[in-house]
């Protein structure tokens, strides 16, 4: 069972505003992180980032930002930009 959710985005980031929906019409319950927002919130998910460089290292080779990014319980990292990924959520 699913403990924790937090999805990292943006207000204009078309593809964070579809998983937040898709969340929301699946009953997916999640703190959502605008890396906009404040100085704070765009350090949570630089230090993410920083702290998972193989997660994210063809995301940057790619020059992608990594969002929307979600984790789920602390340890499983999805980033929308990375290919063959199932957020198994909706299951």
């Amino acid at each position: 069972m699913v403990k924790k959710v937090v999805l990292y985005g943006t207000a204009e980031c078309p593809p964070c505003a579809e998983t937040k929906k898709r969340f929301e019409e699946e009953g997916v319950r999640y703190t959502y992180v605008d890396v906009l927002e404040n100085l704070d919130c765009l350090a949570k998910f630089m230090n993410l980032r920083d702290a998972h460089p193989d997660v994210y290292e063809e995301i940057r080779e790619h020059g992608y930002v990594g969002i929307p990014t979600v984790v789920v319980d602390d340890t499983h990292i999805y980033v929308k930009d990375l290919p063959n990924q199932d957020i198994n959520l909706f299951k």
